[in-house]
């Protein structure tokens, strides 16, 4: 068997749009300044609640803003934003171009094909349903309870365990730094996106060498990597 697993967003959606205008509405509920699609891009990957405390931080030009807020205040911010955003994901939010296509491709030659996202499992789950329908990929991972995010390796070694797939069969495939540093921590391969809402540099810091530019490219490193 092999698998190949999908980060969600910069990866397969374009969905920035719609997270920051949650964030914003979020922000003026307690007063501060919007932010823009390009300030808030660095703040991605590392799961809701680190989005919304980085969003507050950079919104009020101050690195302790939020924990001056209290964790109580907090975790109202990022119930409110995590509502107000998985009921309107899916308004300006669009799948990259070709990435549809790939899943499709490597569904029908019979990879296990599956998400493992930061995102939150609800949201993630609507997203989904809204752009793909039921039953196209073989597992969706996103964040819930106290399961811990990428780059910690547990999520992902529990899908290959699932499917009876050993690790060099497997692929990470990401626009991040967690992606790629979860493909080290579970010994399987990566492949970064350049699509995405990372720079290429960024990446190459933090040790990635697959890079691609396009969905064609993706499909064709991914099936030279599975073998």
């Amino acid at each position: 068997m092999k698998a190949v697993l999908f980060d969600l967003d910069g990866t397969i959606f374009d969905s920035i749009y719609d997270i920051v205008s949650a964030l914003n509405v979020m922000l003026d509920r307690i007063g501060l300044s919007p932010i823009n699609e390009k300030q808030a891009e660095p703040c991605l990957g590392y799961g809701a609640k680190r989005l919304v405390i980085d969003a507050i931080n950079l919104s009020a030009n101050d690195k302790e803003y939020c924990s001056r807020l209290g964790e109580e205040k907090t975790k109202e911010l990022l119930s409110f934003y995590s509502e107000m955003y998985k009921n309107n994901c899916d308004v300006k939010t669009k799948l990259f171009d070709g990435i549809k296509d790939v899943i499709y491709k490597l569904k029908e030659q019979g990879v296990i094909v599956a998400i493992l996202t930061n995102k939150p499992q609800p949201t993630t789950d609507k997203m989904v349903k809204s752009y793909f329908g039921e039953g196209v990929f073989d597992k969706v991972v996103g964040q819930s309870g106290d399961k811990k995010c990428k780059p910690d390796k547990e999520s992902a070694l529990k899908i290959l365990s699932e499917f009876g797939v050993s690790q060099d069969k497997a692929i990470m495939v990401g626009d991040g730094e967690t992606d790629y540093l979860t493909s080290v921590n579970a010994g399987i391969h990566h492949i970064c996106v350049t699509w995405g809402y990372r720079r290429k540099e960024q990446l190459q810091e933090a040790g990635a060498t697959n890079f691609v530019n396009n969905s064609k490219e993706l499909y064709n490193l991914i099936l030279k990597l599975l073998g």
